[in-house]
């Protein structure tokens, strides 16, 4: 959805996405980081406060995901459940806010 994003709202074409996100993953320390930072910067012209929940929670996300693949911690039901309501909760602020 973020590259949906960048070149539908942002009117990016696809080799600009390209060149952008390969000098920005180098920079920014990696493809999704980038793309997660491109994203709350131009967000953050729209709707500050709603810029800073979309990251906060992709950075919920994130540690869930590091968590489940790198530590060795049981995943239970009740912890799989707010990874999903967080993921559907980030999904809607990016619809409303970039009317997709």
């Amino acid at each position: 959805m973020l590259y949906h994003i960048l070149s539908t709202h942002f009117q990016k074409s696809e080799s600009e996405i390209d060149q952008e996100s390969y000098l920005g993953g180098k920079e920014d320390g990696g493809l999704h980081i980038w793309l997660i930072n491109t994203i709350v910067k131009e967000f953050s012209s729209m709707n500050t406060f709603e810029a800073n929940s979309f990251s906060a929670k992709m950075a919920g996300l994130k540690r869930m995901r590091t968590q489940s693949d790198y530590k060795n911690v049981y995943i239970n039901d009740d912890s799989a459940e707010k990874a999903r309501k967080t993921a559907l909760e980030t999904l809607k602020l990016l619809k409303k806010n970039f009317k997709i």
